[in-house]
């Protein structure tokens, strides 16, 4: 099963929700689901793409175009 998984933050922000993503995240591509991860970018050391255990991630500027308007 294809997978899009949206989540506020994810790895390699550590928090309570961030390390749960992860792990249900990695969790779910061992059972042999294909994921993708969507994330908030809220600093500039975040790449927009990147992979976390082989898991695609990308991430967006939600609040600044949110914001924009």
């Amino acid at each position: 099963m294809r997978i899009l998984l949206w989540s506020e933050g994810f790895w390699p922000l550590i928090g309570g929700i961030e390390t749960m993503v992860s792990r249900f995240a990695v969790a779910l591509s061992k059972r042999g689901h294909q994921l993708t991860v969507v994330a908030r970018k809220d600093t500039e050391r975040l790449a927009d793409q990147e992979t976390y255990k082989c898991i695609p991630i990308y991430r967006f500027r939600f609040h600044d175009v949110a914001g924009a308007g």
